[in-house]
């Protein structure tokens, strides 16, 4: 039967036992009218304290989904989900249509009120146990942490508190914190990666009847096995130089292939949507670390390349430093044999060289104190000489006699 027809059944039978008591006490004219408007106040506040209860009625938050029960099966499937709705055929969480038009009742529409049964506990909202990961930001009291605290990363910046309560509801998109351990990465170096994953509930009936609330830990592992075989594929040069932020990234997409592809009306490839229900809607990559078994290695391999950076700079330098020393050089010995050569053809050309020599000398000196010998001994350059040229003797001509 259709719940509005259910509601104004219920109120009508509500005004009846009101009229019907008001003229059984006696009340007539508009005193009865005041007495059913009282009855009808009572209702509702009795439905609404029934709802907070969570029993013949209840309030469903925006974006969640709750079960009604009878016994083990599901009678109906509640959600409160902006612009989507559950699929009475085909047991899926579809998006509205043009012209799907949500049906509601004076409660839901007023109130905010589901109405579930006036036969508690016989039907009644579903509840189950359920644990989950919740992501927290550094500087959070010890004391302050529900369930299991684990710091993330070598620095603890984040850390994953996890939770495990009795619920009566699904949420239709929620995130959840993924702490991937020793990930390797070519080169059999290990890093820790800390990502959030937004899921989304396709088929709501799979991971809260079938898997028994159970579905986050293994969604959670499939979107591990696909991180561990993208990031084998990298080293970790590579992995840093990743683009994992932009929208459409690549690490995004390789966790989003896990989904599996729509085929058809409520059908799917196989895929965690098929297997528990939920697909991946969203990545957020937050962090990747060295694994802690590992940093003293890379530290290690980290400072050998550096020293070896330094080795090699200095070998770079010292070998300038030789090149430029050997250029000066190689430039004063072709100097000095032009000023040899020069001096050579002038006759006061070697005083000329010693006293440049001197000079130079003076110039370059640094000290505190210049000796240049007591007998004022003078610079020895080895200057040759000009060769004089000897007169040749003419032959004497003969004499008379000897002729």
């Amino acid at each position: 039967m259709n719940i509005n027809i259910k509601a104004a059944i219920y109120f009508g039978i509500a005004l009846t036992v009101g009229y019907a008591s008001a003229a059984l006490f006696g009340f007539p004219g508009w005193t009865g009218s005041l007495y059913v408007g009282v009855l009808l106040v009572i209702v509702l506040f009795t439905i609404y304290f029934m709802a907070e209860s969570d029993k013949q009625a209840t309030t469903i938050e925006t974006g969640e989904i709750k079960f009604v029960v009878t016994g083990e099966g599901v009678k109906r499937v509640l959600e409160n989900i902006e612009g989507w709705h559950y699929n009475e055929s085909t047991g899926e969480i579809v998006e509205d249509s043009r012209t799907y038009h949500r049906p509601e009742t004076f409660l839901q529409e007023w109130l905010g009120i589901y109405w579930v049964s006036i036969l508690y506990p016989k039907t009644e909202i579903h509840r189950y146990d359920f644990e989950w990961p919740k992501l927290l930001m550094g500087g959070h009291p010890r004391e302050k942490i529900i369930g299991t605290l684990v710091k993330v990363g070598g620095e603890g910046d984040y850390a994953i508190e996890h939770r495990d309560e009795n619920i009566d509801s699904l949420y239709f998109r929620y995130p959840y914190p993924v702490f991937a351990e020793e990930v390797e990465l070519k080169g059999n170096v290990k890093i820790d990666i800390l990502i959030n994953v937004t899921f989304q509930v396709v088929f709501p009936k799979i991971p809260i009847f079938i898997l028994k609330g159970k579905w986050l830990a293994s969604a959670t592992a499939a979107v591990n096995g696909a991180l561990a075989d993208l990031v084998r594929t990298y080293d970790l040069d590579g992995f840093r130089n990743l683009e994992k932020q932009a929208a459409g990234n690549q690490l995004s997409q390789t966790i989003m292939e896990v989904n599996g592809d729509r085929i058809g009306d409520g059908k799917y490839s196989p895929g965690i949507i098929q297997s528990f229900g939920v697909k991946v809607y969203k990545v957020d990559f937050i962090k990747y670390d060295l694994n802690e078994k590992y940093r003293d290695v890379i530290d290690a391999a980290t400072a050998a390349q550096v020293a070896e950076g330094h080795a090699n700079a200095r070998r770079n330098e010292a070998k300038g430093e030789a090149d430029a020393i050997a250029s000066i050089q190689g430039a004063e010995a072709d100097a000095l044999q032009k000023l040899l050569a020069a001096a050579s053809t002038h006759p006061l050309g070697g005083q000329v060289l010693i006293e440049q020599v001197r000079t130079k000398g003076l110039g370059d000196f640094k000290g505190s104190v210049l000796s240049l010998g007591g007998d004022r001994t003078g610079v020895m350059v080895n200057v040759p000489e000009k060769k004089q040229e000897t007169p040749v003797a003419e032959p004497t001509p003969p004499t008379a006699a000897a002729t």
